[in-house]
């Protein structure tokens, strides 16, 4: 029950990281909002997870929180395919 439990913060928290960095990159389009408080925190707790998917470039394009959001989706599903093979 208790690893259940576990599992379950688990699939929120990275749920909730999804969320944070869809956030982050909608600020960055936005000229007004990138010197705000929300943006320098939102850049520091995404900044560095999504450095290592900087070098994944397809021409100028920069593909890194796409790339960095469907890393966490399939961790997500490993989760759950484990859990249930536990449960």
């Amino acid at each position: 029950m208790l690893l259940f439990q576990l599992i379950r913060l688990l699939l929120r928290a990275i749920d909730l990281y999804i969320l944070l960095i869809t956030i982050y990159i909608v600020l960055t389009w936005l000229p007004q909002a990138q010197n705000t408080k929300l943006a320098r925190w939102l850049q520091a707790l995404c900044e560095p997870y999504l450095s290592y998917f900087d070098k994944i470039r397809i021409g100028m394009f920069g593909f890194s929180a796409i790339f960095g959001i469907l890393f966490l989706q399939f961790v997500k599903l490993g989760i759950i395919q484990i859990a249930k093979f536990i449960f």
